[in-house]
Formats: structure tokens, C-alpha cells, sequence
């Protein structure tokens, strides 16, 4: 049997997020400026963030009929959101930071409207941007930030 369930919930952030919520993105920009200053991040901050973009989702019913059907397997979150929010810090109130749960599996699509056309590619040219998030760490990774 596999570990992760065939049906992945698929969770679409509102389309028009710049104007029913401007102050998400200005975290989002404070929270990539400390990246870019290499200060060091609270989780707290990512917390805030995290537990922000949860509430604007507003999807607390159809995660748990995903979580039901998937009863003991992985359950893979596919988020669909405008690409200049942290999505990787998605904080539910119960289970936490949803990309560390080791309940599912947390990835993100970006389809540009303004770009897509029937049977044409989503995938962007240029390098594909991974963030990795191991639970145990024998060394800290360094990272570099480029916006």
C-alpha cells in the first residue's frame, strides 16, 4: 500500500488577494528582506504569516474531508496561490506548519492567467527554486536568498 493518497487536495488562494488583503504581502516582503539581510528568522514570524494565509484560505472543511480520506497516508497539499507569498509557512491551527508535518506533502503551482493558453506548458523557463526541509539537521544548511 502507498503512503500517499492518489487524491491531493488542491487549495486556490482568492485571485484578488492584492486588494482584500494588502498586508499579507507586506509581511510576505518583511519576512523575504530578513532572508535577503541573512537576520535570523523567528519561527514566530513565519508562525504569523503562516497562520494569516490559513485564515485568508478559509478551506478548514475541505481540509479535514481530505484528511478523513486519507485516513493514514500522506496527504499531498497542492497550492495554487500568487507566487509572492510563503505558502512553505502555511500554519494550521492544530497541526502546525503543514510543509514540516510529516502528514503530508506541501508543494505549489503558479499558473500565470495572462500566459496560459490550451495545451501549452505552466513550467517557467529558468532554474526550478526547491525549498527542502529535512527533520533532522547534522549541520546547519546555509542558504542565499535571490528575489
Amino acid at each position: 500500500m502507498s503512503k500517499t493518497t492518489a487524491s491531493p487536495l488542491i487549495i486556490q488562494s482568492p485571485d484578488n488577494l492584492t486588494e482584500t488583503h494588502p498586508h499579507i504581502f507586506s509581511l510576505a516582503k518583511q519576512l523575504s528582506l530578513q532572508y535577503v539581510h541573512q537576520n535570523m528568522v523567528a519561527e514566530e514570524s513565519l508562525q504569523k504569516i503562516g497562520q494569516q494565509l490559513w485564515e485568508i484560505l478559509d478551506i478548514e472543511k475541505r481540509f479535514q474531508e481530505a484528511r478523513q480520506r486519507a485516513g493514514l497516508q500522506i496527504l499531498p497539499l497542492i497550492i495554487v496561490g500568487n507566487p509572492a507569498l510563503t505558502w512553505e509557512c502555511l500554519y494550521h491551527p492544530e497541526e502546525g506548519f503543514l510543509g514540516k508535518n510529516s502528514k503530508y506533502t506541501l508543494s505549489r503551482q503558479y499558473r500565470p492567467a495572462r500566459f496560459w493558453k490550451p495545451g501549452r506548458s505552466f513550467l517557467p523557463k529558468g532554474p526550478l527554486k526547491v525549498l527542502l526541509s529535512p527533520f533532522v539537521r547534522i549541520k546547519p544548511p546555509t542558504f542565499r536568498w535571490q528575489l
